[in-house]
């Protein structure tokens, strides 16, 4: 063991004197270029600096006249995390993921609204995040069926749910689909 420590430190000194035989030179020049590379930012933080969901946005609707926009950009949201947790970035395929807007907002609406146009006080966000946390939220295709807005004119607030059972029907799909972020969010743009 003694003997193969000997050799690696005679190399070592041997190829130190070998490097400067040749006429490498250590001075103020030797390391001027890391000076020039462009300086990290000072941060505690454990995140990026920048990160990127674009690929994984559905295509953009309408909310029209209604005051449901906070159900959705929760329901975009939701699908967001779907499609991030999937790998799915074809916006066709993102878009037959799409969790439904309708749904979160009746679930939270005051009663008396009847035109989805009263939008949502503090307590109903919470009361819809709280839902879509625990039971998630059922897809579009489920609820407004392609026939109603915001994938036609015809609005759909007076005329959900079609029964009870087409509620409870649609609780049970909305389990199906609860999503939890993954860890890594997005990519660090550089």
């Amino acid at each position: 063991m003694k003997r193969i420590i000997f050799i690696v430190i005679s190399l070592l000194f041997f190829e130190n004197n070998l490097l400067l035989a040749q006429g490498w030179h250590e001075g103020e020049e030797t390391y001027k270029w890391l000076s020039e590379l462009p300086k990290k930012e000072k941060t505690r933080s454990i995140l990026p600096i920048s990160a990127s969901l674009d690929d994984f946005t559905p295509n953009i609707i309408d909310q029209g006249q209604t005051g449901m926009c906070v159900s959705y950009a929760l329901s975009t949201i939701h699908t967001i995390i779907y499609a991030r947790n999937n790998n799915i970035t074809d916006k066709e395929k993102i878009d037959k993921y799409r969790a439904s807007p309708t749904f979160l907002y009746y679930l939270a609406k005051n009663s008396n609204d009847q035109d989805c146009k009263s939008g949502f006080y503090p307590e109903n966000t919470l009361l819809a995040m709280g839902f879509m946390a625990q039971y998630g939220i059922p897809y579009s295709s489920d609820v407004e069926e392609n026939k109603y807005h915001p994938f036609s004119n015809n609005m759909i607030c007076e005329k959900y749910p079609y029964s009870n059972d087409d509620l409870i029907n649609d609780v049970k799909k909305a389990s199906n689909y609860i999503t939890t972020p993954s860890i890594s969010c997005g990519e660090r743009k550089t």
